[in-house]
C-alpha cells in the first residue's frame, strides 16, 4: 500500500466510521418544555468523539493495510 494510497484509505474510514462514533452514547434529552425536540441529545461531547473516531479510524485502516501487504488482496496499479 502506497502513501497516497493510504491517505486516502484513512479519509474514506474515517467519513465512515463518524456516522457510527457519533451514534454511541446518544442520550435524548428528557425535558418538560414542549419547545424541545425530543429526538436531540444531551451533549455532543464533540473533542472527545472526534478523537476516538481518529483512533477507531487508524486500527482499521492499519488492518486494511496487514490485508493487502500479506498478499489476501491484491491490487493492480494503473
Amino acid at each position: 500500500m502506497t502513501l497516497p494510497m493510504a491517505i486516502l484509505t484513512f479519509l474514506n474510514v474515517w467519513w465512515i466510521t463518524l456516522f457510527f462514533v457519533l451514534a454511541l452514547s446518544a442520550k435524548p434529552e428528557t425535558s418538560a418544555s414542549p419547545l424541545d425536540y425530543a429526538a436531540a441529545p444531551r451533549a455532543i461531547r464533540w473533542k472527545k468523539k472526534l478523537w476516538l473516531n481518529t483512533g477507531v479510524s487508524v486500527v482499521i485502516t492499519l488492518m486494511i493495510a496487514l490485508v493487502i501487504k500479506s498478499g489476501m488482496i491484491t491490487l493492480k496499479s494503473i
